[in-house]
């Protein structure tokens, strides 16, 4: 998840969105609000956060889910940052039966700015 934001139309809310990321592929899903749908006006783009343009978003796996569909077809979710120079980068260890202490590194660049990482364990 990317951001929750409101379209809105002068001072009313025409509709509650939820920006989301794919971050295993570039399909879009067969909903409203798809990068082709024409309910994305010039207005309703100029109000979706981060710069993204909603139109040629899926190139990289975002997508758009109105709250009432957010609400129904999502049972777990996870927060995501989005920064310019995003790196995605995966690394997992299938069958990795030892008991010890295994250590991984990374190498942080010399600029400031966040870091941004998860740690996700089989069960």
């Amino acid at each position: 998840m990317l951001a929750v934001f409101e379209l809105k139309t002068g001072e009313t809310v025409d509709h509650k969105m939820y920006m989301l990321r794919n971050p295993w592929g570039f399909e879009e899903p067969s909903i409203a609000w798809a990068s082709d749908d024409s309910a994305w006006t010039e207005d309703y783009i100029s109000q979706v956060p981060l710069s993204v343009n909603p139109l040629d978003a899926n190139s990289e796996g975002i997508f758009f889910v109105e709250s009432t569909d957010f609400q129904t077809c999502f049972q777990d979710y996870h927060i995501g940052h989005l920064r310019d120079g995003y790196d995605n980068f995966w690394y997992d260890q299938e069958k990795d039966d030892s008991r010890g202490s295994e250590t991984y590194s990374i190498s942080v660049p010399a600029q400031e700015g966040d870091l941004y990482f998860s740690v996700e364990t089989y069960f």
